[in-house]
């Protein structure tokens, strides 16, 4: 076990694995979210609506 002096000294680093991987969905969701803006705004321009 280490004790207080030792635990001090220890250097992490800077990018761990859940940060890339929060990184990486914050990105995702931004995509979708200009994906669904962008699809709006064509079928608004257009006025069309895909079928059901």
């Amino acid at each position: 076990m280490m004790d207080n002096n030792e635990l001090t000294e220890v250097v992490g680093g800077a990018i761990s694995a859940t940060l890339v991987n929060a990184l990486v969905r914050g990105f995702t969701a931004l995509f979708e979210f200009g994906k669904a803006v962008g699809t709006a705004i064509r079928r608004a321009r257009t006025r069309t609506i895909c079928p059901v």
